[in-house]
């Protein structure tokens, strides 16, 4: 009998450790964490920046020319991905969207706005070539300055998709490793949007 009874209350003290833990985490560790993760990313971005600038010249010589064929597909190629990039995110959306208990999930809304970040980041590399000024040269260039720098700025965007990541991992440490439930969830939630949002807009 004392054999048969060892399991279950082992089991029993093993969950009232689990949840007392995951209880006591102060929401102020999970914003430091955030912070810290975000912050060690901008230190290792810096210094690889910096790195190359030491290892390489400001301005490299272009040495190389491609032939006319290897231009064009060097500016259809990407048209080809972004814009299936593009519409297999936009699936992914509607798909959240339509969905009541989906829009009410923080899984879901984290993955919805990866999907977004994604969209954005597709359309603009899709377009390729197009928005380059129309007198640079380029293949299939019929842009300007303006249409030139939105399309920079929009793919330098995409970036906060890969911070929406680090969220989306957060996320899985917060409900599978500490037990969170979705309400306590929701007081950390809008940091897991603003901080990848604001990273890329940033």
């Amino acid at each position: 009998n004392f054999q048969q009874q060892q399991p279950a209350t082992s089991n029993q003290h093993s969950k009232t450790i689990q949840s007392s833990y995951s209880s006591s985490v102060p929401l102020g560790w999970v914003a430091w964490l955030s912070l810290l993760l975000w912050r060690r990313a901008s230190t290792i971005v810096g210094g690889l920046e910096s790195l190359i600038g030491l290892v390489l010249p400001t301005s490299l010589p272009v040495t190389m020319s491609l032939s006319i064929k290897q231009q064009q597909a060097l500016a259809v190629v990407p048209k080809i991905s972004g814009f299936t990039s593009f519409l297999f995110s936009g699936l992914i959306c509607f798909t959240v969207l339509r969905d009541e208990t989906k829009r009410k999930s923080p899984y879901h809304r984290l993955v919805c706005g990866i999907s977004i970040v994604d969209m954005s980041s597709s359309f603009w590399l899709g377009l390729s070539t197009w928005p380059i000024p129309a007198d640079s040269n380029v293949i299939y260039a019929v842009g300007s300055n303006t249409t030139c720098r939105l399309q920079g700025f929009w793919t330098q965007a995409g970036i906060a998709s890969s911070f929406y990541n680090v969220s989306l991992s957060l996320y899985y440490v917060l409900v599978i490793r500490l037990g969170w439930k979705q309400a306590r969830l929701g007081r950390v939630e809008p940091w897991l949007h603003i901080v990848p949002i604001s990273w890329g807009l940033g």
